[in-house]
């Protein structure tokens, strides 16, 4: 009788184990994110079956502001991304959360709590604040945090465990968007100095963030727009992002995703440039690296994502913008969804998302001593060409839009666009 009690014991405790090992191995794995293409959803809008039926598409970025998702403290409204998470989910599509945080994307309710605010003069054209003195609570004031990580620890018990969900970002340097934007300039310098601006004091804020945000989001990559500290602040404009950068990379490796939201033509080639300048950062971040488009390519009145140089095309435009982002050997690119849309624009879409199968990045240019041109490297590849003139086309993409506002280019809060009446 005690031979068999020891027996079912022991068959007991190993079904226990497999019980166990079966829901640890069917866990997704932390920073198991799917490489290639996002488009980039205009905040609240339902998401085209248009986007989750192309093939050339990995996932979507779900976009919102704080102070929408929650106008009082205990006021949290997610019905929508849990909607578009399942829908995406359904369609075998993988979800990026950009809830944009802190800045002018701040609650009410919140900046009635902080202790002081910093202001600046708005110089994006491409914004409806274009022109305006914009207040905004500073970025370590410790209220302000208090609140961030409630959030992301509110978001993450709601959302954490869907299973589309791959990508949480975290943002610690914003001021307009989710992008990195501290606006210092040699005029309003000052106030920023006097406010107990350090390098170090951003440090410890933005890490705190991040790893509040990788407790809160355990089975999820997180992304990091990066950027610049202006000179008029610090002398050392790359320390606060290297030292950002390298910390998540030893804590959080394959979760840390860093990358710039302006890729574009006049983003610097590897191929033909020493120095990458603001890049460098996300180039030397590879294989963890990303990037957000600029600006849509069917915008072609204004021609931003060609540096404004008239006339441009759109697929000749797009098609320079794939064939830099090639050179990066880019984890993902945020992509956006009027040029999607643009069924003239699909051949090159497709052609993007092939080239995700096996992302590399090109070595950086090597030169020879003084006198001598750039020698790229053997391996390098073909040169890609910039500055080409091109002959205008007019792409329509009015058929394509459900919706005539400015969020179809997925921009945050801007002006009528050229397209749009």
């Amino acid at each position: 009788m005690r031979a068999i009690k020891q027996h079912l014991s022991r068959c007991q405790m190993f079904i226990w184990l497999l019980i166990i090992s079966a829901v640890f191995t069917s866990r997704p794995v932390a920073g198991d994110t799917p490489t290639g293409l996002y488009v980039l959803i205009p905040p609240g809008k339902h998401i085209p079956d248009e986007v989750f039926t192309n093939k050339a598409v990995t996932g979507v970025v779900l976009r919102g502001d704080w102070q929408v998702i929650a106008p009082q403290r205990n006021t949290l409204d997610i019905y929508y991304y849990l909607q578009q998470i399942k829908r995406a989910e359904q369609s075998g599509k993988a979800v990026s959360l950009v809830i944009n945080n802190g800045g002018v994307n701040t609650p009410e309710w919140v900046l009635n709590t902080v202790a002081d605010t910093l202001s600046f003069k708005n110089n994006n054209k491409f914004h409806d604040s274009f022109g305006q003195n914009i207040s905004i609570p500073q970025y370590w004031d410790a209220q302000l945090l208090h609140e961030k990580k409630r959030l992301l620890s509110l978001l993450g018990e709601a959302l954490a465990e869907q299973k589309a969900l791959k990508l949480v970002s975290v943002q610690c340097a914003n001021a307009t968007t989710d992008d990195w934007n501290i606006p210092v300039e040699s005029s309003n310098a000052s106030q920023w100095q006097e406010a107990g601006y350090s390098d170090e004091l951003m440090l410890k804020t933005c890490i705190a963030l991040l790893d509040h945000a990788a407790n809160a989001f355990p089975e999820q990559s997180l992304r990091m727009a990066i950027g610049r500290v202006p000179r008029a602040l610090s002398s050392k404009p790359d320390y606060l992002a290297t030292a950002i950068a390298d910390y998540g990379r030893q804590h959080y490796p394959d979760r840390f995703f860093l990358q710039r939201h302006n890729l574009s033509v006049r983003t610097p080639l590897p191929s033909e440039s020493v120095s990458l300048h603001g890049w460098q950062l996300v180039y030397d971040a590879y294989p963890q690296n990303a990037a957000q488009m600029l600006w849509p390519a069917v915008d072609t009145d204004s021609c931003r994502l060609n540096a404004r140089k008239t006339p441009c095309d759109a697929k000749t435009t797009l098609q320079r913008v794939v064939d830099i982002s090639q050179q990066y050997g880019f984890r993902y690119v945020e992509v956006y969804m009027a040029d999607l849309l643009e069924h003239s624009l699909s051949a090159v879409f497709t052609g993007w998302a092939e080239h995700f199968t096996s992302p590399s990045r090109l070595p950086l240019t090597q030169r020879g001593g003084s006198g001598n041109k750039a020698k790229r490297m053997a391996d390098n590849g073909p040169v890609i060409k910039r500055g080409v003139a091109h002959k205008p086309v007019r792409q329509s993409i009015e058929s394509n839009l459900h919706q005539k506002d400015s969020g179809v280019y997925g921009a945050w809060n801007n002006p009528a666009d050229p397209l749009i009446l």
